[in-house]
């Protein structure tokens, strides 16, 4: 049964009976179909392995920097342990008034130019006329350690100053530590001496 329309026909319903009618899609094809999900999966996946990446590249420069951080600070924290560990060991060195009166006597020492013998003979001569000034300085030699002192008047040629005599090279330094115990400033050496002490002081002025 034909269908029947409500209206006459005119020239659009005048259609050759070769014509294609109805309305004509050319087929999709499946890889059109799936494209899109290809593009989504392959976008999400690359965004997905930037993210990794940069999040790897920081959390391992910030654990780096931490590291760094902490080997650093250990290491100060040795030497500052070490440093105090070293200063609290060593010992501090006291002096006693017995070692101020050494380094007194080896700076007198090093001033005459060799060592001080304090066994060495001392004649010490008074050609002042004073009084006990010969005993009074074989004292002070006594006192500043000297063991072999004898007190007698001077009876030789009369000397216009106090004197230190000396023979030896070796005895330099002892005639020297003698002149500045007793207050001499002239300290000479000779060929000989007599009376046998290898030093005499020979004093015209009392001391100081």
């Amino acid at each position: 049964m034909s269908k029947s329309y409500r209206y006459p026909p005119d020239e659009f319903d005048d259609v050759p009976e070769d014509a294609p009618t109805g309305v004509h899609r050319v087929p999709r094809s499946p890889w059109r179909k799936v494209l899109p999900f290809v593009v989504v999966a392959v976008v999400f996946a690359v965004v997905a392995y930037g993210a990794v990446t940069i999040g790897s590249s920081l959390l391992g420069s910030g654990d780096a920097s931490a590291s760094d951080k902490s080997t650093s600070a250990s290491k100060d924290s040795t030497t500052k342990s070490t440093s105090k560990s070293t200063k609290s060991s060593t010992p501090k060195a006291t002096k006693s008034p017995d070692d101020d009166a050494s380094d007194d006597a080896s700076g007198s020492d090093d001033e005459a130019g060799g060592d001080v013998d304090l066994a060495t003979s001392i004649a010490v001569k008074n050609g002042a006329g004073i009084a006990g000034l010969a005993g009074r300085g074989a004292t002070k030699l006594q006192g500043a350690g000297f063991t072999k002192v004898a007190a007698s008047d001077y009876t030789g040629t009369k000397l216009a100053d106090s004197v230190v005599y000396y023979v030896k090279d070796a005895d330099a330094a002892t005639a020297k530590k003698v002149g500045s115990l007793l207050g001499i400033s002239d300290v000479e050496q000779v060929s000989a001496l007599s009376g046998g002490a290898p030093i005499i002081a020979v004093l015209l002025h009392d001391l100081s």
